[in-house]
Order: structure tokens, then C-alpha cells, then sequence
């Protein structure tokens, strides 16, 4: 069984027997997401929850960051009148 001659170079187009096999595509492998994207394929709808947390930990590295402020524009006015 010989192949006809295509009347291109082998090496500038492959066809699917000279194609590599690792880099064949299939029409069975995973999807990488972005057929999400498109519309044709839904992902169902999750449930959000929202986790309460405590403005504590929030109000502290605030008040850190404004004392932490408050020192440095002393210690500057100190070296200013100094």
C-alpha cells in the first residue's frame, strides 16, 4: 500500500499519520476551562457562603499602623527643631 505523493513538503505540513502522537488533539481529553466561558457547557451554581470574622484583628494592625505613623512623624519634627 503506497501513499500517493502530496504535492507539499512533509516536513512543512503534517497530516495525521505523520502527526506525533503526544501531539495529537483529542476530542476526549479534559478541557482546560474555557469551554466554561462560552456558554455551551453550564457549571453548576455553588452555594456562597460568607464566613463571619471579628474586626478585631483588623482594628489592631490599623491602630499599629497609625501609631507606628504617629512615632515616626514625632521622631522626623524632633529632628527638624533639633
Amino acid at each position: 500500500m503506497s501513499r500517493k505523493q502530496p504535492a507539499y513538503k512533509d516536513t512543512q505540513v503534517f497530516d495525521w499519520e505523520v502527526e506525533p502522537h503526544d501531539e495529537r488533539p483529542s476530542a476526549f481529553s479534559q478541557t482546560t476551562g474555557y469551554s466554561l466561558l462560552s456558554g455551551y457547557h453550564v457549571e453548576p451554581v455553588r452555594e456562597s457562603r460568607r464566613r463571619h470574622r471579628s474586626p478585631v484583628p483588623a482594628l489592631m494592625a490599623a491602630g499599629l499602623v497609625v501609631a507606628l505613623g504617629a512615632a515616626a512623624m514625632v521622631g522626623f519634627v524632633r529632628l527638624l527643631h533639633a
